[in-house]
């Protein structure tokens, strides 16, 4: 330092300061460390830019302080405490980016810290206590050098800087601080608790959009249960009647789940593929003709409903989430045209109103307004669906189908013999129905079967005889039809047979003695039940005790005879041959004639009396 003593300094090359003159670049160092000091600094101070050191702390030295001090940029320690400065701290301090020590303490320094604070990354010591300043200390303290500030004893009010401890910030008198405010800007005190205000404006878009959700507010509408940490978590509108979804829906980005099922939505905006955070989404039993693209790119998706719209078309893009969905995407009862996505199931897809849709494309099968892949469709079950009119022969093309159930409808007309392609068939059930006609033979090339339902419906005929092929069967139900003929003996194939119900027909003859090689409980009419029949003693063995009520008016009883003895006499000899060709001229024979048990009495018969007689 350079100091000279009583003369006038030398303009330009010294400044004067308390009657002395200090050299411009070889003063480095000033300390008038309790030199009493009095008056203001003059500003002429901020000519010596070479000081590194000045500390004029301990004097009575007042006003503000110079903004010319920030013209010192080289200084490392500005220590000016315990003065009586006023005024605002000057902002060129903040730009004085070497200081590694500042002091500004006891003062009566007013005004607020600028957030330029954070600029002096250097400091290793930083005092501003026993002042008055005022506001808050700016976030930007926590960038500054000194990690442990001395900022006690000034009126400084809260919220304060999370880096700073309580003995740094020590007493403030904050009674001229306004209250701290509950909530974080941005978000609005409701009874007690703060919500994010663009949330509640989206949920009043919707009460301001649907005329049915007037006289709601956010809180009323959405419930308090439904916001976490103030914003909302899960929007659940179940049969509120709402139309519309308005835009501002994507702003919610804290939305996890959406639950508007049963309303009466048209659409749905694009916005709502803002909504990142979204894993629920369930918009099922509306109006909505289409699914915006933006909803396949919501990653964090695990359940998804969209059944009972009216979608007529479903995207590809599908595939982008579908590994990612815990739970759907649920897409029946829609009216969505095939060719479906690959990545969807028959769960997915369900059951479709196609009646407006073009014809199936090739590989397809249509039916009842669907269309059916015939390489993937495997299992088919429309039952109870209110179905009609004929089944088509078209169904014969699903050759892959090992489940078909059409029980419960109001199908008609005759089973179509194409149904004998489906030969991967296990379970056929055509119950409950109103078909008529035959049993096509065709039905006995499904020798896969291992159940067959077709009770409940208007079939006439015989059972074919061809029945016994099906030697997988355990459950054959043919009961409340109006079959008739006789039970085939090829009945007796079907060993592995466990349920069996001809309940209600018009079966007649005698039941053939091969029933016995089944292996069930006659017993249980659960299991075997051929009541309500016409069907004729004696009866096997085996179920002679549970045959149930039979009409037998139609029933012959043949006289206990020998073979061939038409009148009764113990004998079998011309007359007897004259009595049988005297009926089969009147056509009056009855079955006890019958010798050869053909069915019918003919010249086989005779021929059968003629050998008795020469050959008795």
């Amino acid at each position: 330092m350079s100091v000279g003593w009583g003369q006038d300094c030398i303009d330009g090359v010294e400044v004067e300061l308390w009657g002395e003159c200090y050299n411009i670049e070889e003063t480095t160092e000033l300390n008038l460390y309790d030199s009493g000091l009095i008056g203001e600094i003059p500003p002429e101070i901020g000519n010596l830019t070479s000081l590194i050191n000045l500390n004029l702390s301990l004097n009575e030295l007042n006003g503000e302080i110079p903004v010319e001090i920030g013209n010192l940029t080289n200084l490392s320690e500005l220590i000016i405490s315990n003065n009586i400065f006023t005024g605002n701290i000057p902002f060129e301090i903040w730009g004085l980016n070497n200081l590694e020590r500042l002091s500004l303490g006891g003062n009566q320094l007013t005004g607020n810290v600028s957030s330029q604070i954070g600029n002096l990354s250097n400091l290793e010591f930083l005092s501003l206590g026993y002042n008055l300043l005022t506001g808050e200390i700016p976030l930007e303290i926590c960038y500054q050098g000194d990690s442990s500030p001395i900022l006690y004893n000034n009126k400084f009010c809260p919220p304060y800087p999370e880096c700073l401890s309580e003995e740094d910030i020590g007493y403030q008198d904050t009674s001229e601080c306004e209250p701290p405010p509950l909530c974080d800007e941005g978000y609005t005190e409701i009874d007690g608790e703060c919500y994010y205000q663009f949330d509640l404006d989206v949920v009043q878009d919707f009460i301001d959009s649907n005329e049915s959700l007037n006289g709601y507010s956010p809180l009323t509408l959405t419930n308090t249960i439904n916001w976490l940490n103030g914003h909302l978590g899960s929007f659940l509108l179940y049969d509120r009647g709402i139309t519309s979804i308005p835009e501002s829906i994507g702003n919610l980005d804290s939305l996890d789940m959406i639950y508007f099922f049963e309303n009466e939505i048209e659409s749905v905006p694009e916005s709502i593929g803002n909504l990142i955070n979204l894993r629920f989404l369930d918009l099922g039993r509306n109006n909505i003709s289409n699914i915006p693209d933006t909803i396949w790119g919501l990653e964090n998706l695990t359940t998804l409903n969209f059944q009972e719209n009216q979608l007529t078309s479903i995207s590809d893009e599908v595939c982008n989430i579908y590994s990612n969905l815990e739970y759907g995407p649920f897409l029946s009862m829609n009216q969505i045209c095939p060719p479906y996505p690959e990545c969807l199931t028959e769960e997915n897809i369900g059951y479709q109103d196609t009646s407006e849709c073009f014809l199936c494309e090739d590989g397809y099968v249509e039916l009842w307004g669907e269309c059916y892949t015939i390489t993937f469709t495997t299992y088919l079950d429309l039952s109870e669906m209110g179905l009609s009119g004929e089944i088509s022969s078209d169904i014969g093309d699903l050759t892959n189908l090992i489940n078909l159930d059409l029980g419960g409808n109001q199908l008609s007309g005759e089973i179509p013999s194409e149904i004998g392609n489906l030969n991967n068939l296990s379970i056929l059930d055509l119950g409950g129905n109103q078909l008529s006609g035959e049993i096509p033979s065709e039905i006995c090339n499904l020798t896969n079967l291992t159940e067959l339902e077709l009770g409940g419906n208007q079939l006439s005929g015989e059972i074919p005889s061809c029945i016994g092929n099906l030697t997988n069967l355990t459950f054959l139900h043919l009961e409340y039809n109006q079959l008739s003929g006789e039970i085939p003996s090829e009945i007796g194939n079907l060993t592995n047979l466990i349920w069996l119900n001809i309940i209600h027909n018009q079966l007649s003859g005698e039941i053939p003695s091969s029933i016995c090689n089944l292996d069930m409980s006659w017993s249980n009419p659960d299991n075997f039940n051929i009541y309500e029949n016409q069907l004729c003693p004696p009866y096997p063995e085996c179920i002679e005790d549970y045959v149930g009520e039979q009409d037998t008016s139609e029933c012959i009883d043949c006289p206990d005879s020998i073979e061939g003895d038409v009148n009764g006499d113990s004998e079998v000899n011309v007359l007897d041959i004259v009595l049988i060709l005297y009926c089969i001229l009147g056509d009056y024979c009855d079955e006890c004639s019958d010798w050869n048990f053909d069915g019918s009495v003919d010249i086989l018969d005779i021929i059968i009396m003629v050998n008795l007689t020469l050959y008795p």
